[in-house]
């Protein structure tokens, strides 16, 4: 056994003592970023469920369109909605989702209304 000299005791009492301190802030830091949503991770999170409502207005207008409840004019715009919003939510992620989101919500509003609307 090493027996250390009281200044060497001192030195790593001191050491261990800002090693605690540190620890301790960036824990805390750590935790208080997982409390923490980024403004463009929140911007991803709005589009990929934009893109969710969108597949589920979609798949309620395709039911109703295999049961014969859409005119060609209502076929003709879910047909014109579906070419525009489709690659914008299969694809990559877009630079500005904030935008992509916009777009994609204006689509899930127009095809609300045609699924509304009684032929």
């Amino acid at each position: 056994m090493i027996l250390k000299s009281n200044g060497q005791c001192a030195i790593a009492g001191l050491v261990f003592y800002v090693a605690a301190i540190v620890s301790a802030v960036v824990f805390a830091g750590s935790q208080a970023g997982c409390v923490t949503v980024a403004p463009q991770q929140s911007a991803q999170v709005a589009y990929a469920q934009s893109c969710a409502a969108y597949a589920a207005a979609f798949d309620v207008l395709v039911a109703l369109r295999k049961g014969g409840k859409l005119n060609q004019a209502q076929i003709d715009q879910v047909t014109l909605i579906d070419g525009q919003i489709t690659p914008v939510c299969t694809g990559t992620m877009p630079q500005d989702p904030t935008e992509a989101t916009q777009h994609i919500t204006a689509a899930v509003t127009s095809l609300t209304i045609l699924e509304a609307v009684k032929p």
